[in-house]
């Protein structure tokens, strides 16, 4: 996996912060899409719900619901732009 490759989750979570609410959600295909022309990730359409995973286990609350294609928002505490990430402890 090279460097670019391990950036791309935080890209993600940027396109999920900058592009979703709880009434605004973005798709697999439109995910992919953006990362590849905006960030140059070519990505496969099971490589978001593993970035996703990671991103859920750092802490970010992103929701999930199931249509036709999977469909992804990021519910945070956007007051004053700061994102809150919610450190979990491993047992």
């Amino acid at each position: 996996m090279d460097q670019d490759s391990k950036l791309r989750p935080f890209y993600l979570a940027k396109i999920l912060y900058e592009r979703t609410d709880e009434d605004h959600y973005l798709t697999t295909a439109e995910l992919m899409e953006i990362l590849e022309k905006e960030y140059g990730f070519k990505v496969h359409r099971q490589t978001i719900p593993a970035d996703v995973a990671a991103l859920r286990s750092f802490g970010m609350e992103i929701q999930e619901v199931m249509s036709s294609q999977k469909r992804y928002n990021l519910i945070a505490d956007r007051c004053g732009g700061i994102l809150q990430v919610h450190h979990q402890e491993k047992k």
